[in-house]
């Protein structure tokens, strides 16, 4: 009676396997692939089930900064920034109209709080020229328009090239056609014919003039 049993539990085990077996193979042909452990998928795999990925934010933020650093962003020249500088020049000069009617205490208060800077005496004496304030102002919006439309780079840029995005079209440039930043600087100084506006220019633009070849975001 015992050894029945057990050649009855026998069968039933090699039963239960073989329907076992059948069902595996079956979902196998289901899902229409069957690959080895190692071996490359020609194809996208969809997982039958959903199942979740636990990492932490540190891990993700790697993956995310090297992902970043293999793509070769694409750059725009920023109007926006030009005429932002160019506002920040005009309300320069209106604070420096005022020399006549206010004392140097005054107007290097009003510059150091809306531009972070001071001019010394003998530089505020050069702009209480109404003339020379004119030439200043026509210099400086001349060149900044110009340099700014070809376009201002940051110092820091460690590239020969970059992809630019100019009238919706996207085109390789050398960094020997567009400016740096102390390119800009050097220019601009350079430029100015007057020797005293030449040392109001090398201490306000610094503080001025930015960069505005930024990342374009939407094409990048």
């Amino acid at each position: 009676m015992k050894q029945s049993w057990i050649f009855l539990i026998l069968i039933c085990s090699i039963i239960i396997s073989y329907l076992f077996f059948i069902y595996l193979r079956s979902s196998y042909d289901v899902l229409g692939y069957s690959y080895k452990v190692g071996q490359i998928a020609d194809r996208d795999i969809i997982a039958p089930f959903t199942f979740t990925v636990y990492k932490s934010e540190e891990a993700l933020q790697r993956e995310r900064d090297i992902i970043a650093s293999r793509i070769d962003p694409i750059y725009m020249v920023s109007d926006e920034i030009k005429f932002s500088v160019l506002q920040r020049i005009d309300l320069f000069m209106e604070t420096i109209a005022l020399i006549p009617v206010h004392d140097t205490a005054q107007i290097n208060d009003n510059l150091q709080r809306q531009f972070g800077f001071t001019l010394s005496q003998n530089l505020l004496d050069e702009m209480s020229d109404q003339r020379k304030r004119l030439q200043l102002y026509d210099h400086i919006g001349q060149t900044i328009n110009r340099i700014m439309d070809i376009g201002i780079y940051a110092d820091d840029f460690n590239m020969t090239g970059i992809q630019l995005a100019r009238n919706a079209e996207i085109r390789r440039y050398n960094l020997e056609r567009l400016y740096s930043l102390e390119e800009s600087y050097n220019r601009i100084v350079r430029d100015m014919p007057d020797v005293g506006l030449r040392r109001v220019l090398e201490q306000i633009l610094p503080y001025l003039l930015t960069e505005n070849i930024i990342v374009d975001q939407e094409r990048t």
